[in-house]
């Protein structure tokens, strides 16, 4: 296993992208507005937010039953989790630019490839699978990178802002999406989503040309900083690496079963669906000021004591829902929706803090897809745990569990790199 201290060298790099040509703020603000718009279309929002909205259509129209149709989504999702890493090193080599640009348009085309070829369950899931491969580098990966590259100050401010894109394709996305599939139908609302995704791209390349030579300077110095290129391998076997990806797994193992979940739970306690649905919409307001909250934050208090401070925030959501539901459900939702929308800036920012800057791509994709598995576990192990004990009080207690496992190992971390 690598030792932490020879993976805790950004500070140098730091201090030499400090001494770099400082961005004009009107170069700063393109870069981020760009971002914004990046993540609002790209994977995380544009497929994400809609595959959901997919499944019945698709099921009718190609003749599968419901949960063959939800195949395509975790198909999709665990793809993504194997390919990202690619990504994030290719990222390292090249730039955070053209991997931002070019995955929307692989996107696109993916979207395109899905409405034309998807006849039966067997192109559907490959068309599933072209999703992720073409499309999973417009994730926040690249975003991340340059709002890192490009703010030295207010960094942690100007990565919620630009996450805040996730949560307004999450608003969007279903508002558009739903009215066109029952008017043109799926596959046309598909290429539609795919012409968005081209011009998206286009208005990416304008608005980044301008900051280009500005965001290569300043990744210039930050390498000037480095003994030399990092491996990817090196990375991924570092302690900082293994314990970050424990954190990082247990956390969505809970938190995102009860967002999905969140709903059913309500219903069995009592509520009716109108206002279960109602209080589930808060998770997403909520997810969104954490986004925000999460970054403002950041700027003032140690990584480390924020993410145990939002676990233990999240024991207690998980304790309102264990004891005090449905009357507590409101709490429980805002208390959620907030440590939701704050895990991918806590991702950022551990990557950021704890890797050398050449391999921030590496360290960053590959938590992120140790976080879309455990994303992708958790959900289906609730359903079936609920279904061999009747409740939801078991899947509850063991995501609590999970919490622990995440603060641990963030202890730990934080009492290694002292």
């Amino acid at each position: 296993m690598t030792n932490a201290s020879d993976l805790t060298r950004p500070a140098t790099a730091r201090a030499t992208l400090d001494d770099a040509v400082q961005p004009r703020p009107a170069v700063a603000l393109t870069v981020l507005a760009a971002s914004f718009v990046g993540v609002a279309l790209g994977y995380s929002s544009s497929y994400f937010y809609s595959s959901g909205l997919f499944i019945l259509p698709i099921a009718q129209d190609l003749g599968l039953s419901r949960g063959a149709a939800t195949l395509g989504p975790l198909v999709c999702w665990l793809t993504a989790a194997a390919i990202l890493p690619f990504y994030g090193r290719l990222m390292d080599q090249v730039g955070a630019i053209p991997i931002a640009i070019l995955s929307l348009v692989g996107l696109a085309c993916a979207y395109v490839l899905l409405a034309a070829a998807a006849q039966n369950l067997a192109t559907y899931l490959l068309c599933s699978t072209a999703v992720a491969i073409l499309g999973a580098g417009s994730t926040a990966l690249p975003y991340s990178r340059l709002v890192f590259v490009t703010f030295t100050q207010r960094r942690g401010m100007a990565l919620g802002a630009m996450l805040t894109g996730i949560g307004t394709g999450a608003v969007i996305v279903p508002l558009g999406v739903v009215p066109m599939i029952q008017s043109v139908g799926w596959r046309s609302t598909y290429l539609a989503m795919a012409a968005i995704l081209v011009a998206g791209a286009a208005i990416l390349a304008g608005l980044l040309a301008s900051a280009r030579g500005t965001i290569l300077a300043r990744e210039q110095a930050e390498r000037q900083g480095l003994a030399g290129r990092t491996a990817a391998g090196e990375i991924w076997r570092s302690r900082n690496f293994l314990l970050l990806g424990t954190a990082f797994f247990a956390m969505p193992l809970c938190v995102i079963s009860i967002v999905v979940h969140f709903v059913p739970m309500l219903t069995d306690a009592g509520l009716s669906l109108p206002k279960a649905a109602g209080l589930a919409s808060t998770l997403g307001f909520a997810s969104i000021c954490g986004r925000l909250l999460t970054g403002f934050l950041l700027d003032k208090v140690a990584t480390e004591r924020l993410a145990l401070t939002l676990l233990a925030l999240a024991l207690v959501g998980i304790v309102l829902l264990l004891v005090a539901m449905p009357s507590m459900a409101l709490p429980a939702a805002l208390i959620l929706g907030l440590v939701l929308g704050a895990e991918m800036d806590l991702l950022a920012f551990f990557a950021a803090r704890f890797f050398p800057a050449d391999a921030y791509g590496a360290a960053y994709s590959g938590l992120f897809s140790v976080f879309l598995v455990g994303g992708a576990i958790g959900p289906g192990a609730a359903g079936f745990l609920f279904d061999a004990s009747g409740s939801y009080a078991l899947p509850l207690q063991l995501g609590g569990l999970a919490l622990a496992v995440s603060a641990a190992a963030i202890l730990a971390l934080a009492r290694g790199n002292r």
